[in-house]
This record gives C-alpha cells, structure tokens and sequence, in this order.
C-alpha cells in the first residue's frame, strides 16, 4: 500500500543510492571520483582514433560501453566528448539513451562540421536552441559540484530532498506516523536540520 502512495503521489522514484542503501547494497563512489579526473596525459598528444579521442577510450575502459555509444561521440569535438564521457559517469548512466541527448544538446561550436543534431532528436531546431544553454550549464554545474564535493555529498543531498518532499507530503507523513511511527520519527529527523 505504501509503494502504490508513493507512485499516486509522484515519490516512486528516489535516488539509486538511497534504494540502493535501503536493499542492502553498497554504494561503491569510486565512479564519481573518476569523473572528476581526466585520466593521465599519456594520450595528450596522440590524435583521435577513428575519431574518438584517446582520452575518452582510457577514461571508458573500466565501464561497460555500448559500441553505438562511440558513434554518437564522433559527431562532437574531443574536448566534448571527454565531457560526455565524464558526466555519463558522474551520473551513472553510461547508456546511449543518456549519450544521444548529450550529443543532441551540445552547442554548435563543439559539433563536426555537417552533423546537425536535429539528425538525432525528436525536436525542432529551435527546441534544440532553447534549451542547449540550459542543460550546458546543469552540466557544468554538476561536474563542478561532483568535483568540489565528491560523490558522497552529492548522494547525501539527493537523499536528503527526496526525504524533504516525502515529509512535506501530508498523505504520506499521515500514512507513516499511523502506521510505521519509528520510521516516521527517523524521517522526520533526518529531514529536519539539526539546530546549533
């Protein structure tokens, strides 16, 4: 009954890491630490390979990459791609699904001269103009904050607003305290910040 709430309610879907905590597996942060790092120069200088840039092959190996995926990246310029290839880390999701989007939303500088990203997605040209600018810059944001605050704190503060709007929900906060009133109590102090 809980699960069918939180689907009615738009809770359903919270963050991997807190399911993830909540079935008893570990989260391993070691992904988001590589996304933070370019891997070692040792390719600086080397040109890209069937179009792929060097650095994004080492920064990938340790993941399992779909061969499409690498087609899409060599309608980006390297420096695009190594961007990619770090927030499809970042973000776990490593998938051409998530690729294809980052490569439809890239800004027209950072394309191969003749790809057109409207090839690639379901949207107009001008869709595609609007709202370029607006995922660039979540991106960036992101890979900023991965950087500056590591993958924990990242988690911890997916963790913390999915809790926040499972207490700011009345229906839900009604159902927990009649009936799991210990899990209630925790929630509420978690979403709660502590006074100093």
């Amino acid at each position: 009954m809980f699960q069918s709430l939180l689907v009615s309610e738009g809770l359903a879907t919270m963050p991997k890491s807190l399911a993830q905590r909540l079935q008893g597996t570990t989260f391993e942060p070691e992904a988001a630490t590589h996304a933070s790092e370019p891997p070692p120069g040792r390719n600086a200088g080397r040109q890209p390979v069937s179009g792929i840039c060097p650095n994004v092959l080492d920064f990938l190996q340790d993941c399992p990459v779909r061969v499409k995926i690498f087609g899409l990246l060599r309608h980006v310029l390297p420096a695009r791609q190594l961007e990619i290839a770090r927030l499809m880390v970042a973000m776990e999701r490593v998938t051409f699904t998530y690729a294809k989007i980052l490569v439809a939303f890239t800004p027209r500088p950072l394309l191969v001269e003749g790809f057109y990203p409207a090839m690639i997605a379901n949207v107009s040209e001008d869709q595609l103009r609007a709202m370029t600018p607006e995922l660039g810059g979540l991106s960036s944001e992101f890979l900023s904050a991965a950087e500056r605050r590591g993958s924990v704190s990242l988690e911890l503060l997916a963790a913390g607003r999915y809790l926040d709007r499972l207490m700011d929900n009345s229906r839900v906060v009604r159902y927990l305290a009649h009936n799991f009133p210990g899990h209630f109590e925790e929630f509420h102090n978690l979403s709660v910040p502590a006074l100093r």
